[in-house]
């Protein structure tokens, strides 16, 4: 019998894998089998749901949109087809791409495509909203639900869906140009502070490099102080740029960030090599801002 833990046998593999990543079917051969057959069969559901989506864009095509129910029907078959393609292609990409976890290509599908396939499965929720609605006031009140939901009124409230998405899309695809290319490496963050939103470069190199956690849409927000002042006499060019640092860096203590941080160790000022830890300050301090 072996002493070996169950914990040990799982460091065991853990340490294959982490320095056997190029070729994972090697140490994890039981797995294909099983990855195969849901691959098969997710692709399987996929190809009838995409064809019985193709018949219902066709069918409603030819009869026209007389009904609210075409149009509604209509438009979600669109977007259903469009999102259940897009994660299916994304499926078989990951499928055939397994021996190469660091493909870029999977990196502008998370970057880009999904994005936008979230973005085309929230106008089907509206659209599916705009069902639910309509059946439930044609259960109620059958004979004014004609009045109440018009073409007219469908229409405007789909267009004003995909409007909507389209326009938070936007707003993520700039802010993700703007953090990618505004500052050249850096990583900018929208902050509101005192009058105004503003935006503040970070760098993301250095932001792994301290071992950061990222949570979404929240931030712990360093509070730097340095109460003493620096002695001119004794004191060297270095201590006297970290305190310049500290000082500039008061500003930034009463801001409240719209987009959000977590820390886990230090933040660093890439200009002058400020480094806020706690052995490089009188007071350093991690607190969340109000």
């Amino acid at each position: 019998m072996s002493d070996i833990s169950p914990f040990d046998q799982a460091a065991n593999y853990s340490a294959i894998f982490a320095h056997n990543w190029h070729n994972p079917f090697e140490y994890f051969r039981r797995f294909i089998f099983i990855h195969n057959l849901l691959v098969s069969l997710t692709m399987t559901v996929y190809c009838f749901g995409a064809l019985s989506n193709i018949l219902i864009i066709l069918v409603f095509w030819k009869d026209g949109f007389r009904s609210t129910s075409n149009i509604s029907f209509f438009a979600l078959a669109v977007a259903d087809f469009l999102i259940s393609t897009i994660w299916a292609v994304n499926l078989v990409s990951n499928h055939i791409d397994l021996r190469k976890p660091s493909d870029p290509v999977q990196n502008y599908i998370a970057i880009y495509v999904f994005p936008c396939a979230e973005a085309i499965y929230a106008i089907g929720s509206w659209i599916t909203a705009i069902i639910t609605w309509e059946r439930l006031i044609c259960i109620v009140y059958p004979l004014t639900v004609k009045l109440i939901f018009t073409r007219k009124l469908i229409i405007c409230l789909i267009n004003g869906a995909v409007v909507y998405e389209v326009a938070v899309m936007t707003t993520y695809f700039v802010g993700d140009y703007v953090r990618m290319n505004g500052y050249d490496e850096e990583n900018v963050f929208i902050v509101y502070w005192k009058d105004g939103l503003h935006l503040t470069p970070y760098n993301i190199t250095e932001t792994a490099r301290e071992d950061t956690t990222f949570v979404d849409e929240m931030v712990m927000v360093a509070d730097l102080h340095q109460e003493d002042e620096v002695e001119d006499k004794g004191a060297s060019n270095e201590d006297k740029n970290r305190h310049v640092s500290a000082k500039r860096r008061g500003k930034y203590h009463n801001m409240r960030p719209a987009l959000w941080l977590a820390v886990r160790h230090s933040l660093r000022d890439r200009e002058v090599g400020f480094d806020p830890r706690p052995s490089q300050t009188k007071d350093f301090k991690i607190g969340i801002s109000s």
